[in-house]
């Protein structure tokens, strides 16, 4: 099968860069964060301060909205050639070098796998968080939660402490996961007439839910060295998804952090960046 040409867009992505307290290090590469799905930069916030203090080898971190989240565009269309198309312009665009180094969660580690499946020699490292690159058959969870945020009845003229209390009683009699509740309401913001919004464009993300958990099938090797990241009490990445891991990435290392589910990042954050630190360090 012909791998598919990505044409640059010219989308402007949203982006916060960390810059280490001196200059990046001689011939390192910047890491580039890409968030899950409902995620957004603000997400990696905590995460890309630590790992930027603990890197020996000192390189600019820059954290990224992906279409569809957080303050980058809203769109009519959302899979994973076009975010590999957004993410390719914008790293061209913003001239962040010829090589980068990518850390991807979720969503954003299927995006970060596809980049390096189609553009090898412009990647260094790739860090992949409890996702593989496999079609997932949960659609009908996340069809549950864009249900749900489409039918959250949004307050108006409240401040934020009560609008968050007013929606996270709605979601708790929809969504169990104290957690997950957390992490949606994180969404929630302020609107300029006194209302409330979903900042993720959630329709959009209903309308083209299939094409997220897909992982369109792509040839090729990424030969460098992989960390997975994956999280013990999640079923992400699992025996099952790793000769999928393999045929993709056959210089990969699986690394499970005991106690973390679906969120390694900000549930066992000390760890999560020692396992980081290690592999971008090379040590």
């Amino acid at each position: 099968m012909a791998q598919k040409v990505l044409m640059q867009t010219s989308l402007r992505l949203s982006f916060t860069v960390y810059k280490p307290e001196v200059p990046p290090s001689p011939k390192t590469t910047p890491i580039v964060v890409l968030h899950g799905l409902f995620g957004s930069k603000t997400n990696w916030n905590s995460t890309c301060k630590k790992l930027s203090t603990n890197l020996k080898l000192k390189r600019d971190i820059i954290a990224i909205d992906l279409r569809n989240h957080g303050d980058s565009p809203n769109l009519n269309d959302h899979n994973y050639d076009l975010m590999t198309e957004d993410l390719k312009g914008f790293i061209e665009i913003e001239k962040f070098g010829d090589k980068v180094s990518f850390l991807g969660h979720s969503m954003g580690g299927k995006v970060a796998m596809r980049y390096a499946l189609l553009f090898p020699e412009k990647v260094q490292h790739l860090i992949v968080v409890d996702i593989a690159p496999v079609k997932y058959q949960r659609v009908k969870w996340v069809e549950h939660i864009l249900t749900t945020l489409t039918k959250i009845k949004l307050p108006q003229n409240v401040d934020r402490a009560t609008a968050r209390n007013i929606v996270e009683k709605q979601l708790k009699s929809k969504i169990k996961s104290k957690e997950t509740r957390e992490f949606l309401l994180m969404n929630l913001i302020s609107a300029p007439n006194g209302s409330y919004k979903w900042k993720c464009n959630y329709k959009v993300l209903q309308q083209n839910v299939h094409k997220v958990i897909d992982f369109p099938e792509l040839k090729g090797k990424f030969e460098k060295p992989v960390l997975f990241i994956a999280g013990s009490e999640s079923d992400y990445v699992t025996k099952e998804e790793e000769p999928s891991i393999k045929a993709h990435f056959p210089n990969y290392n699986l690394i499970y952090i005991e106690g973390a589910g679906h969120n390694v990042h900000t549930e066992k954050p000390k760890e999560f960046i020692e396992f980081c630190t290690k592999y971008l360090d090379g040590t």
